[in-house]
């Protein structure tokens, strides 16, 4: 009988797993499916269109309003129709409302459609963050007369739109404009406004978090109601019920984003189970949380926001009560602060070091002073913003009441951002310094501790016990309890002092190493390879007695130190920048401290211009009757673009490496490679100055940038070699090209225009190369470029479906590899 309940017993217990299995199952089955449809319902409220259309109709702003630099811009949602476009209107057309774009506001427009803008100098992608919110086409609006105010939107939605409106008015009546931005920015959530340097001086400090309404405004409001329902005697369920329907309505006011759907959510559960007479788990109710988000936006995963609200929570879970306990000997109010700041900036750090390159080394200092007055603040504006609707003289009271605290949180924000942060780059200077003082730790407890007893000491003191050597220090430490403590702290300064200097000597040694045994592979001839460095272009020749050059680099964080570390590359002998634009020259910017430029080649000519009256550089005679018409956004960026550029040239100088401005007839000879440079007759001139175009009046369009770049030929024997950059086929036209070339690295990425039928008849090529990025924004290559190669160029590749492409020529032959197997 016994031995068959054990049996019994024993095939229930071999049962369990599998149903965990199945469990565990079915939920990621479900999840899938439920993202999944989230997914396809969030990409169908896209509004559909072709770049380059006029757009005409009725649209309501539904999202959050953004204003920088005379620009306003917001989501809007096409009135009857559920499809979303985002609207740009451009400096000066905000003349055609009545008052600045709000949430809410029915309009008439009339503008252009247009693709998202991919990455910028500054790594924002634009294109990338609409995706998430179902969002392909902007729509820009140029001139006053192209947009109208027809009303506001009715309904709840509007009810609610109209009080975030007031509620934001309300909380802009206090003494100082700056300061009421970041007021609505700490109530609101709404940042758009606040000064740029006092924003990166949240940031650097690690107080940018109080910008972002999260659990503390949910959890303040819901006590009020909480308290409330005490006071009026209410009962326990209509108590509960209050305040789940107090975080519900911060929802509709402040807008569904992840922190506050996170703190909503928690805040439900606990209320939920304090109804339920149910033990609450933090965790569990973390989690439930997280569903709650992605369940209603599985893009949200990708959201700083998201990644820095819940690694908060998450850090505060694991770590705050054992540093509080640690932190004992201090007043209990401020080893609470600390360790909930401590416990936070740990759990933030790896998502700050990987999402913005950085993290704050005195975030909890900084937050020890700033986070007992956040609540002050916090009451104060969300006081302000509801009292004002019954007399806006309390607002604008409150508002000053709120000023106070939040002087003190600039003051201390702009004091610790001027602190050193950790960046990405010196991490490994820090955990290996880390380690040698991890490694250093006995022998400081030897100098600093007593006589060890492994049943009581534990770990340490096992180590102490059982090493000769640590016992022989033990035994001869200074007998003095200071001299003792100042031997230990010596040790663990030094160790991790000479850890953290000799990092860098190490980790140079090490990828001297790796290059060297990767060198091996070098070619015995010469090997030119088109990179696959996404949308960019950047093409390296080797030649067999180790010379390099490398036409174009890429774009910004398109890999390619890794790529030219993998081929054994350790210098550049040249490099040649076909134009300065940043899918071809952002890569060396990432470059420039791995890999020594000896030359750097362009078609740029950069001088120092004369200053008018004004202060601004004065422009060239004439250069007004060359200037694009460009709004200022786009002229910043381009600016931005020109500057970055200049500022990579003047680090390659500062490095010791040639520069070489590029004229009719130029050529360069490394080894056996020839190299023949096609440019225009006058090169570019930027001037150093925050407006590098001045001297032309303004910047160039992009079309006449591409039209100025640098055509490379490389010529190797019976073989030859174009690499055109931009410049396409009408451009390419004008030059002596040779009437056979076997490879052509196809221009402009293969955009509409990029070659022609007589062009190809011309180059008679045997390959085309089209250096591409996946999925662009740009629609490159374009079908009809597509099949005019097809037609007439017998093999034509893509970086984007076969990675790099090899060309190898030794012994008079050519040989081509590719990275993948083209795909069709």
């Amino acid at each position: 009988m016994v031995g068959s309940v054990i049996s019994r017993r024993g095939r229930e217990g071999q049962g369990l797993p599998l149903v965990c299995l199945g469990i565990l199952g079915a939920a990621l089955f479900s999840g899938l499916i439920l993202g999944s449809w989230r997914v396809s319902a969030i990409a169908a409220k896209a509004l559909d269109g072709t770049p380059g259309c006029e757009f005409s109709g009725d649209l309501v702003v539904t999202g959050e309003v953004r204003h920088s630099g005379g620009w306003q811009s917001g989501v809007t949602q096409v009135s009857g129709v559920d499809r979303l476009v985002y609207v740009e209107l451009a400096p000066g057309c905000g003349e055609g409302l009545p008052q600045p774009l709000a949430r809410g506001m029915l309009l008439r427009v009339k503008g252009r459609l247009d693709v998202p803008q991919g990455p910028t100098t500054y790594g924002y992608d634009q294109s990338k963050q609409l995706a998430r919110e179902g969002i392909r086409l902007v729509l820009r609006v140029t001139r006053p007369a192209d947009i109208g105010l027809l009303g506001w939107r009715g309904g709840v939605t509007g009810f609610f739109d109209r009080l975030h409106n007031s509620a934001a008015a309300h909380l802009e009546l206090g003494p100082d404009a700056r300061i009421g931005e970041v007021l609505t920015g700490v109530v609101l959530g709404e940042k758009s406004g606040i000064d740029p340097k006092w924003t990166d001086a949240f940031r650097r400090a690690g107080t940018a978090h109080m910008l972002s309404v999260s659990g503390l405004h949910v959890a303040s409001l819901v006590a009020v109601m909480l308290g409330l329902a005490s006071a009026l005697r209410l009962s326990l369920r209509a108590g509960s019920l209050l305040g789940m329907g107090a975080a519900l309505f911060m929802v509709f006011f402040v807008g569904p984003k992840p922190p506050i759907l996170r703190a909503v959510a928690m805040i439900v559960v606990l209320l939920a189970g304090r109804l339920l007479g149910r033990s609450r788990d933090s965790w569990q109710g973390l989690a439930f949380a997280a569903m709650v988000v992605l369940a209603l936006d599985p893009y949200a995963v990708y959201e700083a926001g998201f990644q820095l609200s819940f690694s908060a929570i998450a850090g505060i879970l694991a770590l705050a009560k054992r540093l509080e306990k640690r932190l004992r000997t201090l007043p209990r109010a401020v080893a609470s602060g600390l360790a909930v700041s401590i416990s936070a900036t740990l759990g933030t750090a790896p998502v700050s070091l990987l999402v913005f390159g950085r993290t704050s080394l005195v975030a909890p200092l900084a937050n020890l002073l700033v986070v007992p007055v956040l609540p002050v603040v916090t009451g104060l504006g969300i006081s302000s913003a509801f009292l004002g609707f019954a007399w806006t003289g309390l607002s604008a009271f409150l508002d000053t009441l709120a000023a106070v605290p939040l002087y003190w949180v600039v003051l201390v924000s702009r004091v610790c951002g001027a602190f050193p942060v950790l960046g990405r780059e010196q991490l490994g200077a820090v955990l290996f310094g880390g380690g040698c003082t991890l490694a250093a730790l006995p022998m400081a407890v030897a100098l600093w501790g007593s006589e060890p007893d492994p049943s009581r000491v534990g770990f340490m003191g096992r180590i102490l016990a059982r090493s000769p050597c640590l016992a022989r220090i033990l035994a001869r430490r200074p007998r003095s309890k200071r001299r003792a403590v100042l031997a230990a702290m010596a040790v663990i300064l030094l160790s991790a002092t000479a850890g953290g200097f000799s990092f860098p000597l190490l980790s140079h040694a090490v990828d001297a190493a790796v290059v060297l045994a990767r060198a091996r592979n070098w070619p015995t001839g010469v090997e030119v390879r088109v990179l696959d460095v996404g949308q960019g272009a950047a093409v390296l020749v080797r030649t067999a007695a180790h010379k390099t050059v490398l036409v174009d680099a890429g774009p910004r964080d398109c890999d390619l130190l890794e790529q030219l570390r993998a081929l054994g590359v350790k210098r550049l002998d040249a490099v040649i920048i076909s134009h300065p634009h940043l899918d071809h020259f952002g890569g060396l910017s990432d470059t420039v401290e791995g890999i020594k430029v000896d030359l750097l080649v362009d078609g740029v000519q950069v001088v120092t211009a004369p200053v008018s009256s004004d202060g601004l550089p004065a422009s060239e005679p004439g250069a007004q009757a060359r200037l694009i018409s460009f709004d200022s956004a786009e002229k910043a960026a381009r600016d931005r673009e020109a500057v970055a550029y200049l500022e990579l040239r003047e680090r390659l100088q500062l490095d010791g490496a040639q520069v070489q401005t590029v004229g009719p007839g130029w050529s360069l000879e490394v080894d056996d490679v020839d190299i023949r440079l096609f440019a225009p007759e006058q090169p570019l001139t930027l001037v150093r100055a925050p407006s590098p175009w001045a001297l032309r009046g303004g910047p160039p369009s992009g079309d006449e940038l591409n039209s100025r770049s640098v055509v490379a030929l490389l010529s190797m024997g019976d073989f030859d070699f174009l690499l055109p950059g931009d410049a396409e086929a009408d451009v390419l036209g004008r030059y002596e090209l040779p009437p056979a070339c076997e490879v052509l690295v196809v221009p402009h990425h293969g955009s509409r225009g990029a070659v022609s039928g007589e062009l190809l008849s011309h180059l008679a090529s045997w390959v085309g190369v089209i250096p591409v990025g996946e999925n662009n924004s740009f629609g490159h290559p374009d079908n009809g470029t597509l099949d005019l190669l097809n037609s007439l160029v017998p093999t034509v590749l893509r970086t984007d479906r076969c990675g790099w492409v090899s060309f190898t020529i030794e012994h008079g032959v050519l040989t081509m590899r590719s990275e993948r197997q083209p795909s069709p």
